[in-house]
């Protein structure tokens, strides 16, 4: 009895001298079959950041290009341009007289034949005049009526021609005139060294 009383009372002993085993804590201490919720996956939203504005950029103004001068011209270029010049106003002229040529061609073929139509009509006239007979006075009437119609006829005729004759040399002078006056700010741009302008050549259709 002895012997088995100290074997129990030793591995009593035993026991209450091992240390007590620490259990792990569980994750969770949801009852067996309830499977816990599963933590949330989605992303949190991130903070919404506001655009700071842009600086605004001043415009930098942009840079005046001021106009490079025309380069002289030599001296070769210059008496090429004024005898160019010389020729153009020579034939500026001569268009202007060829014109009034044709001017006074087209009046004295209109005054022919105004001519020609009043002796048609004067023939009618005259036998109008002289049916009554051929006596010296009834012709010699008729002949002084017909001289003074057909003179004031030629005056008219001829005043109409002088009237565009003065028109025709008052055109021309004033072409001259300016011509003088366009050939003198030609030479003045040329004695610079510079191209005259385009507005002083002359025109054929003036």
């Amino acid at each position: 009895m002895v012997p088995g009383l100290f074997a129990s009372l030793s591995l009593s002993f035993i026991f209450l001298a091992m240390p007590a085993f620490a259990v792990p804590p569980s994750s969770s201490h949801s009852p067996r079959g309830v499977a816990s919720p599963a933590p949330s996956t989605s992303p949190s939203p991130a903070p919404s950041a506001s655009p700071s504005p842009a600086p605004s950029a001043s415009p930098s103004p942009e840079p005046t290009v001021s106009p490079s001068p025309l380069p002289s011209l030599s001296r070769k270029e210059l008496e090429t341009l004024y005898r160019e010049y010389q020729r153009a106003q020579k034939q500026e002229l001569e268009a202007l007289e060829h014109r009034q040529k044709l001017e006074t061609k087209e009046l004295n073929a209109a005054q022919k034949q105004e001519y020609k139509n009043w002796m048609k009509e004067e023939r009618i006239k005259r036998k109008e005049a002289l049916r009554g007979g051929y006596g010296g006075k009834i012709v010699k009437a008729y002949v002084q009526d017909f001289t003074q119609r057909r003179e004031g006829l030629w005056t008219a005729q001829k005043a109409e021609k002088q009237t565009r004759k003065t028109e025709q040399e008052s055109r021309k002078a004033a072409l001259r005139e300016e011509q003088s006056r366009r050939l003198k700010q030609f030479k003045e741009a040329l004695d610079r060294g510079k191209r005259p302008s385009m507005m002083l050549w002359p025109s054929l259709g003036r």
